[in-house]
């Protein structure tokens, strides 16, 4: 089984099974390209057989037909005041941490 080559030993056939052991997730890498392809394909053809009228496809507004413009505008002062209630409440979890994180560490310390 052991060949010397070069002052080398080296199983016999070594290459041959170290490449053979890449075939099953080969296989397993095409078989999943398969099914999302697949999926996708059926999901096209089952999508084209349920013909939908126009009305089915607008937007169900409590029974009223919807008017106007799904979305409006918002003011610049909205998302000034939505990023800096982020940023503060962002700065005031890592403060409880940060406190909890020094109380913890000089009690340890004190030991």
């Amino acid at each position: 089984m052991l060949a010397k080559r070069r002052g080398n030993f080296k199983i016999m056939g070594m290459e041959d099974s170290q490449l053979t052991q890449y075939v099953p997730v080969l296989i397993l890498g095409l078989v999943a390209l398969a099914f999302s392809a697949g999926t996708l394909i059926a999901s096209v053809l089952v999508g084209k057989l349920g013909k939908r009228s126009r009305i089915k496809d607008t937007a169900y507004e409590c029974g009223m037909l919807p008017i106007g413009d799904g979305s409006s505008r918002l003011s610049v002062k909205f998302y000034l005041v939505a990023m800096l209630f982020i940023l503060f409440d962002i700065e005031w979890c890592f403060f409880i941490h940060g406190r909890w994180f020094t109380r913890k560490c000089s009690s340890i310390m004190r030991r």
